[in-house]
C-alpha cells in the first residue's frame, strides 16, 4: 500500500520537497529513511520539519495550526516569567553544546525526539525557572536581531503560558517565505 504522501530519499543534492500545504490531516507531508543537515535546512525553509518518532521512517511535518512566539511586539512577560528573570542566571549561547544536547536528549516521561541522528529543539532545566529565563533571553536576542519568526511548531500548555500563539498553516508559510527572502544572521 502506498502512503498518502511521497517518500523522500535525501541525497547530497537538493530534494524536491512537497508543498507543505499538501500535508495530511495529521500534518505529515512526506516520509524519509534518513536525515541530513542540508535536508533539514531545506525543509525548514519550506515550513516543514522532521518529527522522528522511533527508529525507521522519519515523518516530515507541517501542522495546521502552527505555534510560534510573536516577535513583533514588546508585550510584558507573564508574572511567572518576570519572577524567573529576577533569579541569578548567566545566559550563554554555544558554550556547552554537547552537554546541552545530551541533557535535552535524555529519556524522560514524555519522551524525546532528539536522537543521535537528529538534534531538534527541546528544553530542560535543572533549576526552577531556568527554562523560562532561557526562553525569554532567546526572544530578546531574536528581537534585537530583527527576526520575524520564533517557530515552536506545536502548542503545549507550557508554551501557551509563555505567550506562544497559533497561526494557520497558510499564514505561517507566508511569514516563512518572507523570512527566507530576507535572511537574517543569528
Amino acid at each position: 500500500m502506498q502512503p498518502p504522501f511521497p517518500p523522500l530519499e535525501p541525497t547530497p543534492a537538493r530534494v524536491d520537497l512537497p508543498d507543505a500545504r499538501r500535508a495530511n490531516r495529521d500534518g505529515i507531508v512526506a516520509l524519509s529513511r534518513t536525515m541530513t543537515p542540508g535536508l533539514v535546512l531545506q525543509a525548514y525553509r519550506k515550513g516543514i520539519f522532521p518529527w522522528p518518532i522511533a527508529q525507521g521512517l522519519v515523518p516530515w511535518a507541517s501542522p495546521d495550526p502552527r505555534a510560534h512566539f510573536p516577535l513583533d511586539g514588546d508585550d510584558p512577560w507573564p508574572r511567572h516569567v518576570r519572577r524567573a528573570l529576577k533569579l541569578s542566571f548567566r545566559v550563554t549561547f554555544d558554550e556547552a553544546f554537547a552537554e546541552v544536547m545530551q541533557a535535552c536528549a535524555a529519556e524522560r516521561a514524555e519522551g524525546t525526539w532528539i536522537t543521535p541522528d537528529f538534534a531538534g529543539e527541546s528544553m530542560f532545566h535543572r533549576r526552577t525557572g531556568a527554562s523560562k529565563v532561557a526562553f525569554a533571553r532567546m526572544v530578546e536576542r531574536l528581537r534585537l536581531r530583527k527576526f520575524r519568526l520564533f517557530d515552536v511548531q506545536v502548542m503545549s500548555p507550557h508554551l501557551s503560558t509563555l505567550g506562544c500563539v497559533e497561526l494557520s498553516r497558510d499564514e505561517y508559510l507566508r511569514i516563512v517565505e518572507r523570512c527566507v527572502r530576507d535572511s537574517i544572521p543569528f
